[in-house]
């Protein structure tokens, strides 16, 4: 794996955009689920889903509480963790983990003479509970 953000050649999936106007106390949540293939201990690998929330509030924007800014970023943080039982009729398993993401967030102006802005957050899921994973596309919830 690539150290740099290309190890996807630079299409990571475009995981949630909020518009919000950009003034204060205006509140914007989003849960995101982003599918992975997470590694057994048998070797073999299962569909899973990891889950994040992503907030805007007063102008700051929020992973699972954890407040980013503008660019790219790296950080482990607990999360929910969703993992698809044997067969297609059984449920899915939800659980808690730490996951290592890398993730960028963006914010552009829609206009020059609007208050309103267009949040970009992409994200790319490099580790769950310590075993490196990829991350097979992004749904939102």
């Amino acid at each position: 794996m690539e150290a740099a953000l290309g190890w996807r050649e630079l299409l990571l999936l475009l995981a949630a955009a909020l518009l919000v106007p950009a003034v204060p106390l205006q509140l914007g949540q989003e849960r995101i689920g982003v599918n992975v293939m997470m590694l057994k201990t048998n070797g073999e690998f299962h569909k899973g889903q990891v889950v994040f929330n992503i907030t805007y509030v007063n102008g700051q924007v929020y992973l699972n509480d954890f407040p980013m800014k503008s660019g790219v970023a790296h950080i482990t943080c607990q999360t929910v963790i969703l993992e698809n039982g044997n067969s297609d009729n059984l449920p899915d398993q939800q659980r808690l983990g730490t996951v290592s993401v890398r993730i960028m967030v963006h914010e552009w102006p829609l206009a020059s003479s609007s208050d309103l802005q267009l949040i970009v957050i992409q994200e790319e899921v490099t580790e769950i509970d310590g075993k490196q994973e990829n991350d097979d596309n992004t749904i939102d919830s």
